[in-house]
């Protein structure tokens, strides 16, 4: 079995879960596929990444901190904006400067822009307003699922 093989399903399972991922999750979302991210001979960029969109935030947080670059960091940003901690995801989002999915959630969400997205995240978790909470959800799910597609096809991995 080739690496694209091994991931596609677990891509597919997370592209495709109901409901989207809370901007603040409690634990991860899939223990099982968890243990399937776990064992996958792929580089830490991909496990981190499929880690983060399981909401699985301690494995992506172990993987990231020794990822040295904007990729890195912004896993690590996203990471700590669904702890939520508001602060340090500021600070990794500033270490990143700009990312290649960026343009992508630009052209997708207009006005879209990682410092405003992580001050929306903070107010609707502060305000408890299911509707904001919903659409923000909506984006986040988009950026997981680029970051990991972006993660992949460096590997070549991707379609």
């Amino acid at each position: 079995m080739n690496y694209y093989e091994e991931v596609k399903p677990l891509v597919e399972k997370l592209k495709n879960r109901i409901p989207a991922p809370p901007l603040v999750p409690s634990r991860a979302w899939d223990p099982d596929l968890s243990k399937q991210i776990k064992g996958l001979d792929v580089k830490e960029t991909i496990r981190a990444s499929l880690f983060l969109w399981n909401d699985d935030l301690d494995k992506a947080h172990k993987l990231a901190q020794d990822i040295t670059n904007s990729t890195g960091s912004l896993i690590h940003g996203i990471m700590h904006r669904r702890q939520p901690d508001y602060t340090n995801s500021k600070y990794w989002y500033r270490q990143v400067g700009s990312h290649p999915i960026f343009i992508n959630l630009i052209q997708e969400f207009p006005g879209w822009e990682p410092f405003t997205f992580v001050d929306q995240c903070e107010l609707t978790e502060q305000n408890n307003d299911t509707k904001i909470q919903n659409d923000l959800e909506t984006v986040q799910s988009r950026e997981l699922e680029l970051l990991t597609h972006y993660c992949l096809e460096l590997e070549g991995l991707a379609t």
